[in-house]
């Protein structure tokens, strides 16, 4: 990081020429943004001074500092003091975004001081599954009780370290994992941990049934109807593959839509889920203006996203849990991508879900994780 002087162009209509600091007649708009300041900080509590520059079509050019919007996407790390003037709050990176429309741009503003450096991981699980709220923390060395988590994605991240230090890795269900570093340069540590209980065998073919919850048949959301009475229960079937801890549901036996139309993606028959123990998570995702991954058309002009977190308990022969999420129907009579609006969404955290084994497991797969 250093010297950020960054500009962004926007199309946009001519203009009469003017001078340097005064902006053009007309309706012209400026075409490009350029911000100039030092992105890294070196110490908390630091002053970071930055100008932005806007300049129009006629090369024209204008320092819009105080009349352009600054946003720090974490005030914790960086925070904005006022147009122009950042601050640093903790060691860290962070993205600030500076704005004048219909031009932006975004600076990646770092705070860390000289000498020392970054230090980032994965944690994950046999079969390379990501690890999400590991706590990772320095147990010795120059910057001893640090710590952090991992994210969704597995990803954890120091600032600020030099030396040699002992990290260890824990997270309850797992076993501890410990290693030693020397960290002279910015460099990548990565940790396997395993759980401590084997997860459960559930790769099978199922019959789902999911059920809304109670309240979807009187309550909605965002002014819309009720969920009519054949998207609030529905049923599938449902083939779990397995590896590791990981689980692929596919679902058949109804009229699945891709949603974005990318079926590698978002296919809107099929989602993961992640067992510990005797439970197993799925993250199952639905948002009307993303994506997907339970998708149906129940008649030609209407369809119902089913997105959330569903927990559900693994048995002999079931696995039954409630999803907190969405039950969402659509009327789009083209197509799902064009002019579709919200007929009815229902967000409950009691959405009943039963999957119910019909046959002997399959033979485990080998599977891609999906995406953070």
């Amino acid at each position: 990081m250093g010297i950020a002087a960054i500009s962004l162009s926007a199309g946009c209509g001519t203009s009469t020429p003017t001078k340097p600091g005064t902006i053009p007649s007309g309706d012209a708009r400026p075409s490009a943004l350029t911000v100039i300041g030092d992105t890294t900080l070196r110490a908390i509590g630091d002053i970071g001074r930055f100008t932005a520059i806007a300049t129009w079509p006629d090369e024209s050019t204008k320092d819009v500092t105080s009349g352009a919007v600054w946003f720090s996407q974490q005030p914790a790390v960086v925070s904005v003091v006022s147009p122009g003037i950042l601050k640093a709050v903790s060691l860290g990176r962070t993205t600030v975004s500076v704005g004048y429309p219909p031009v932006a741009k975004d600076l990646v503003v770092e705070v860390r001081p000289p000498g020392t450096f970054v230090l980032v991981g994965t944690i994950s699980e046999p079969t390379n599954l990501p690890v999400d709220g590991a706590r990772v923390e320095i147990v010795s060395g120059p910057s001893a009780v640090r710590s952090t988590q991992s994210r969704s994605d597995g990803r954890y991240e120091f600032f600020g370290l030099s030396g040699n230090l002992q990290i260890r890795v824990t997270k309850e269900g797992y076993n501890a994992s410990e290693q030693v570093v020397s960290v002279t340069a910015d460099q990548v540590l990565d940790f396997q941990i395993r759980p401590l209980v084997d997860p459960a065998d559930v790769a099978g073919v199922y019959r789902l049934t999911m059920t809304a919850s109670a309240i979807c048949s009187s309550n909605s959301y965002y002014g819309k109807s009720p969920l009519s009475p054949e998207a609030r229960s529905r049923t599938y079937d449902a083939t779990l593959t397995q590896e590791g801890a990981l689980v692929r549901v596919e679902l058949s036996g109804a009229d699945f839509v891709p949603f974005p139309p990318d079926p590698q993606t978002h296919s809107g028959r099929a989602f993961f889920g992640h067992v510990s123990g005797q439970t197993i998570t799925f993250n199952i995702v639905g948002d009307p203006e993303f994506a997907y991954d339970l998708l149906e058309r129940l008649t030609p002009i209407s369809y119902l996203g089913v997105g959330g977190k569903l927990v559900a308990a693994i048995r002999s022969s079931t696995i039954d849990g409630y999803l907190d999420g969405l039950f969402t129907e659509f009327i789009a009579p083209a197509s799902v991508y064009i002019s579709a609006t919200i007929k009815g969404n229902c967000e409950a955290n009691a959405h009943h879900f039963v999957f119910e084994r019909t046959s002997a497991s399959p033979s485990r797969t080998r599977l891609r994780p999906p995406l953070p």
